[in-house]
């Protein structure tokens, strides 16, 4: 309906509830036919922008609302449900709002996953990301920035509920899964892309796949991360003490297939890891259609092919101790907590693959 300035619908057994929806952007002609419309239709309720307008467009309809004559900004619901990307949505969060509370984004988080925020709360959200990624983060190497990113995350505490991005943030709960949102969000942020694998427990977790090309340390590979796994309660030790784990950080596949707890990846993920080059190639059509929704996620983390992405996990190797702590001293710089850190790494390391 690209023909029409707007849409409007639909009558309830009381009052004729009229409904705006906006879905491509308005000339300036436009905009004075929809003030002049406006004065018949007082009882508007909801006004939706989607699809193909853009935030110019969206700016002049909320002038034209909050000083419109009949309409009551304050009683009208506003949602701009359009998947918009970090710095098109910070000039959202820009626009001066008489109403803020009345205006509601869809959040597109990093998992696809779409969150309804108001203005006040999506604010809420930036402000948090802008205090944790700081210019001083984004001067360290890929690895060191995820060490500092994993140890955010590792402060949360366990909630055996799933709970939206500002619930996890602001409760400082959550389950496996939302850890590993959290973690994947603030990576996103800084450009690292991250992939969510479902791992086989007893209980339902998770598990991030990171393709990791770091310089510094000359290592290149897909590695797993779970910042649940190395998470402590926080009525269990205080401040930095929280930290101390660095078990399931940075594992390459082979090492996290050879832990004890033999947790095997039960996603797409698993695929790639267990059959030999022969059998994968052999049935490299039928993986191709595992699932598009996986299959999407998987090309746009790690923009490799299905071989390619198959030789990387294969050939990735194991961080060694010497390097993992070298990361560990330049994102901690307690000496005291690093003696510890270590001491506790040996400690995990022998629990973990003893037979």
């Amino acid at each position: 309906m690209k023909d029409k300035i707007y849409h409007l619908d639909i009558e309830t057994k009381d009052t004729l509830i009229h409904t705006f929806s906006f879905d491509h952007n308005l000339k300036e002609e436009d905009l004075i036919s929809l003030e002049e419309n406006t004065k018949f239709y007082e009882k508007v309720n909801h006004i939706y922008f989607k699809e193909e307008i853009d935030i110019e467009n969206i700016d002049k309809v909320r002038t034209l609302i909050e000083t419109s004559n009949t309409l009551d900004d304050e009683k009208i619901e506003k949602y701009i449900l359009i998947d918009y990307s970090n710095d098109e949505l910070e000039k959202l969060l820009e626009i001066n709002y008489l109403s803020p509370d009345t205006w509601h984004i869809s959040y597109k988080r990093t998992d696809g996953i779409k969150d309804i925020y108001t203005i006040t709360e999506c604010r809420r959200l930036k402000d948090y990301f802008d205090k944790k990624i700081t210019s001083s983060l984004k001067k360290l190497s890929q690895l060191e920035q995820i060490g500092r990113i994993y140890d955010i995350v590792k402060l949360l505490d366990y909630k055996d509920e799933k709970n939206t991005l500002l619930e996890i943030i602001e409760t400082n709960k959550t389950n496996s899964y939302g850890y590993n949102l959290l973690f994947q969000e603030l990576l996103n942020r800084i450009n690292i892309s991250s992939y969510i694998e479902e791992a086989k427990s007893t209980e339902r977790r998770y598990l991030t796949a990171i393709d990791i090309n770091d310089d510094k340390y000359k290592i290149n590979g897909i590695y797993l991360f779970d910042p649940f796994m190395d998470s402590i309660p926080s009525e269990e030790y205080e401040g930095n003490l929280r930290k101390i784990n660095y078990n399931y950080f940075c594992l390459s596949f082979n090492k996290f297939h050879n832990t004890k707890y033999k947790d095997a990846l039960s996603g797409i993920l698993k695929i790639f890891y267990h059959i030999n080059e022969k059998m994968f190639k052999d049935h490299l059509e039928e993986i191709k259609l595992f699932d598009d929704k996986y299959i999407e996620k998987l090309n746009k983390t790690f923009k490799l092919d299905y071989i390619e992405l198959y030789n990387k996990i294969k050939s990735t190797d194991d961080l060694e101790k010497e390097v993992l702590f070298t990361i560990i001293k330049e994102i901690n710089t307690n000496q005291e907590l690093v003696d510890l850190i270590e001491k506790n790494y040996d400690l995990k390391q022998e629990e973990m693959y003893e037979e």
